[in-house]
């Protein structure tokens, strides 16, 4: 497998899964970084309303989402609040698997 004026020649079915391999690795290391860049570095909660815009769902899917474990709920002075870390973390985990599905 050689690239050629921007084409890419593969000449076997190995070839073909090296190159699928390589773009994969590639994507997974962008995916990871991307991931590690994003992490915030102290606690901060939101309310329910800014999970929703931070989201973009309703707030039903986001209870369904406390109640499939994809990050959890806290009471904070008396109102339901989410950790915005667990969030991002979330949603960085679905970027991967996209990526990779």
């Amino acid at each position: 497998m050689a690239p050629q004026n921007n084409i890419i020649v593969i000449n076997s079915k190995e070839d073909f899964y090296q190159y699928f391999e390589e773009i994969i690795e590639i994507k997974v290391k962008n995916a990871v970084a991307e991931i590690f860049n994003n992490i915030p570095t102290n606690t901060e909660f939101i309310n329910i309303k800014e999970a929703e815009e931070l989201l973009h769902v309703q707030r039903t899917t986001i209870y369904n989402y406390v109640k499939n474990n994809y990050f959890s709920a806290y009471k904070v002075g008396g109102k339901k609040m989410f950790k915005k870390a667990e969030i991002l973390s979330y949603m960085n985990k679905q970027k991967i698997e996209n990526i990779i599905n």
